[in-house]
């Protein structure tokens, strides 16, 4: 017995295979975000940034406390098709949290940045930690303030020497003794010790000490021996 759409009754019923648009589109839709090939063609996703571990070095000492760390390099892709790597510590002792370092390289692709890792040496790795553990503390930001003076203060100036005045002679004892010695006498005898020393030294009979220490009678009888020498030549 046919049923009514023309088959055996008891048999299930067959029905024609149509694709069905919506289920085609949702595929799509999963391919495009894994990035693979659709059957209308190919989707292409955002890059995901994936971190890796590019390679692992033997442990090393901390030059602060002397614990151990098991330092790795490891890398993504970054922005801009640049990659950029970094370094993480993992404590072998208790008490301690892995760290990581910040942003240690920066190069174009990720063979460069393997070629990167493959340099790096135990005093560079040592360092490294010590600076993913122990950030520099943040320094206040600079205050600027405008200075009251626009510029250094003056040197002071150099002590003045005080002047030298050349002594003035009251008379001319050559030109006295040319008229006697009796009368240089007499006016020498009248002059005080101040104007017979300016004597002296105006004609430097004798030198600025010696002139300063000699007494009255020293002071005269300088002028007489000079005049009187004078007075042969």
């Amino acid at each position: 017995m046919l049923s009514p759409l023309g088959l055996r009754s008891g048999l299930p019923a067959c029905h024609s295979h149509v694709p069905n648009r919506t289920s085609s589109i949702d595929a799509a839709e999963s391919l495009r975000k894994r990035d693979v090939l659709a059957p209308t063609g190919t989707f292409y996703a955002a890059p995901i940034r994936v971190s890796e571990v590019l390679m692992e070095y033997d442990p090393i000492v901390s030059e602060t406390d002397g614990g151990r760390w098991k330092p790795r390099a490891c890398g993504r892709r970054g922005e801009g098709h640049m990659w950029e790597g970094w370094i993480e510590f993992v404590p072998l002792g208790s008490g301690s949290k892995p760290v990581h370092s910040r942003r240690e390289s920066t190069q174009p692709s990720r063979e460069a940045l393997v070629y990167w890792a493959t340099g790096l040496t135990p005093v560079y790795l040592k360092g490294a930690l010590e600076r993913a553990r122990f950030e520099p503390a943040t320094q206040p930001p600079v205050r600027r303030v405008a200075p009251l003076f626009d510029g250094p203060a003056p040197e002071p100036e150099p002590p003045r020497s005080p002047p030298v005045t050349t002594p003035h002679a009251i008379l001319d004892p050559f030109d006295v003794y040319a008229q006697g010695e009796d009368i240089l006498i007499r006016q020498l005898d009248a002059l005080d010790t101040p104007r017979l020393r300016d004597i002296v030294r105006a004609y430097e009979l004798l030198s600025a000490e010696d002139a300063k220490k000699a007494t009255r009678l020293d002071l005269a009888t300088a002028i007489i021996t000079a005049a009187r020498v004078a007075s042969r030549v």
